[in-house]
């Protein structure tokens, strides 16, 4: 996915080029997601809309870590990668992903900030998951909304 803002998609490389250019997003590249899209375009839209977000707080005064917000928009749904051999269906794989998620991300980034982990976690609420009390896990939960409703309508254009 070519991102439109120079800015933003050398934030996004800043804060995640080890993430973009591991083994497990060439996969996410290759799996499908929303039926529209692939996990890694689709999470690459997410870390796009997080950094415009951040940006939007941080102008107002609003402590947040942009870094690793980015961070786990980036891996938010890693979790889906295999999700025909780890998962029964589509609910099941909404409801559990998060969980693969963080398993995933716990190997690339060990020290995970608490914020970071309960982005990855709590991404699906109001869906499946408690609400999400860190700057940045609302922030994810927030642009991951945004990036599904772009994947849709990027559906229905064609």
């Amino acid at each position: 996915m070519k991102l439109k803002n120079s800015y933003i998609e050398k934030k996004i490389k800043e804060y995640g080029r080890d993430i973009i250019s591991s083994d497990i997003f060439a996969k996410a590249n290759r799996q499908t997601h929303h039926n529209t899209t692939t996990v890694g375009k689709h999470s690459l839209r997410v870390a796009w809309s997080t950094v415009k977000i951040c940006e939007f707080l941080i102008r107002h005064g609003i402590k947040i870590d942009e870094r690793s917000a980015v961070r786990a928009a980036l891996m938010h749904d890693l979790g889906i990668i295999g999700r025909h051999e780890k998962f029964s269906n589509s609910y099941d794989t909404s409801r559990r992903h998060p969980k693969e998620s963080l398993l995933i991300a716990d190997k690339i980034e060990p020290q995970m900030s608490e914020g970071m982990r309960q982005a990855i976690e709590r991404h699906m609420f109001p869906v499946f998951a408690k609400p999400p009390t860190r700057p940045e896990a609302i922030v994810v939960c927030i642009a991951d909304k945004i990036g599904a409703l772009g994947d849709l309508i990027a559906k229905n254009k064609k």
